[in-house]
């Protein structure tokens, strides 16, 4: 029995073990980690190479979860993909691959499902390194007008639409006047951009999901007082309606927090999970709206403990499931920490999922639901040789207090092996 895990108090003891069986398609390794009083996840291994960091998911026309990620190859990048499913991860593709990318740890590239299909996205270098632009598809196809040296970034995108930050006011007037534009445009189309907010914080990222009747970006605001909260934009009847405020947490700061919220719909509700540090309290927040009103009740406090931010959130069973970074006593030190919420708002059940760090190369970490089980992406930068690697965590649906998902692991052999 091993000693106890940091961050995890010293009443709770830590039982690691080794398993691994063969598939179809390869042989998986996972590292069972069970404490009293927390999960049981596992992790499973990833089609990734050395240096692998920054992943995400998304969906294809299928409906199947892609794990994406960036890694080294050549004096390349690579923006490479594998679909999840019950044997662990196959088809590893790589999209698009390109020398002069902007690789940052918050704005990322990855997959989006646009005119039925996976598509590639990331950020260029332009302009000898005094700007950057935003290329879907192909890495010399920008996805925005402007041509200026500024920045262009934080995509997201559904229902057929993209949005970003857009930074082209920086190249035509001075720095204090100018300010970040949240821009939409309809992927594939010649058709004019759109300026959605005129005024947003200039490097947090944007969440979009789709909707019956459209779709929601969330993002975080920027007022004139420099109050930096949540808004939601939904896009319906072919016109971008006025923000709205998720929440009025007042928090006024002078720069950006590198924090953007994160959003997903469930059967009838939409949630937002934001990070907050209002009145000098950390905070991470989730607030939950009907689809059609979209008038969201009082926020939720997820965690007030000491909560870096970096969320995600993902519709699960008749909740969801939100996962964010919390600081530990260690230096650079967090943990990656999960909740899940029913549809109502009431906590079903909280955890830990694995140790992090607090540093910029730790990123921000990225769930998706896949057969019935909570997957959870993130950069680990804990390695003895210091490089950085994908690392992905399941919480089995036992941990997340589901029986319906947890009817489902005798169709799933890894979520199988965590509960058995």
């Amino acid at each position: 029995m091993s000693a106890p895990l940091p961050g995890v108090g010293r009443t709770r003891f830590v039982v690691a073990v080794r398993a691994s069986y063969s598939t179809p398609m390869k042989s998986i390794s996972l590292l069972l980690l069970l404490w009293i009083g927390h999960a049981i996840a596992a992790e499973v291994a990833v089609p990734a190479g050395a240096n692998s960091q920054l992943p995400g998911w998304s969906s294809d026309a299928l409906g199947r979860p892609w794990l994406s990620w960036v890694e080294p190859r050549d004096e390349s990048w690579v923006l490479r993909g594998a679909v999840a499913g019950a044997n662990g991860f196959a088809e590893v593709t790589d999209f698009a691959s390109g020398r002069d990318w902007f690789i940052n740890w918050a704005d990322t590239p990855g997959l989006a499902l646009l005119n039925g299909r996976l598509t590639p996205y990331g950020l260029v270098y332009t302009h000898e390194g005094r700007g950057y632009a935003l290329w879907v598809g192909q890495p010399d196809r920008f996805f925005h007008e402007d041509r200026s040296a500024v920045e262009h970034g934080f995509f997201s995108s559904a229902a057929g639409w993209g949005v970003w930050l857009d930074g082209q006011q920086y190249g035509n007037r001075p720095v204090t006047q100018a300010q970040s534009e949240l821009r939409a445009r309809v992927a594939g189309s010649s058709e004019a951009e759109v300026i959605v907010d005129d005024r947003v914080c200039d490097c947090c990222g944007t969440a979009a999901v789709a909707l019956p009747d459209g779709f929601l970006v969330a993002y975080r605001d920027r007022s004139a007082d420099e109050v930096r909260d949540i808004n939601v934009v939904r896009f319906r009847d072919g016109v971008f309606e006025a923000p709205r405020r998720v929440h009025a947490d007042g928090w006024v700061i002078r720069g950006c927090p590198v924090n953007g919220p994160a959003a997903a719909r469930g059967a009838d509700r939409v949630a937002i999970a934001w990070f907050t540090a209002a009145d000098e309290k950390p905070r991470v927040r989730l607030a939950l709206a009907p689809i059609e009103s979209l008038d969201f009740a009082a926020p939720i406090e997820v965690d007030t403990a000491a909560p870096l931010g970096r969320v995600a959130i993902a519709a699960f069973g008749d909740g969801f499931v939100v996962v964010w970074l919390r600081a530990t006593d260690d230096v650079d030190g967090a943990e990656i920490r999960y909740a899940r919420f029913r549809a109502d708002g009431t906590r079903v059940t909280e955890g830990l999922v694995t140790r992090s760090s607090s540093r910029r190369g730790s990123g921000f970490p990225k769930i998706a639901a896949v057969d019935g089980a909570i997957w959870v992406a993130h950069t680990d930068t804990s390695r003895s040789d210091g490089a950085p690697r994908i690392r992905v965590e399941i919480i089995a649906p036992e941990s997340l207090d589901d029986p319906e998902a947890a009817a489902l692991v005798q169709n799933n052999p890894i979520v199988r092996s965590i509960t058995q």
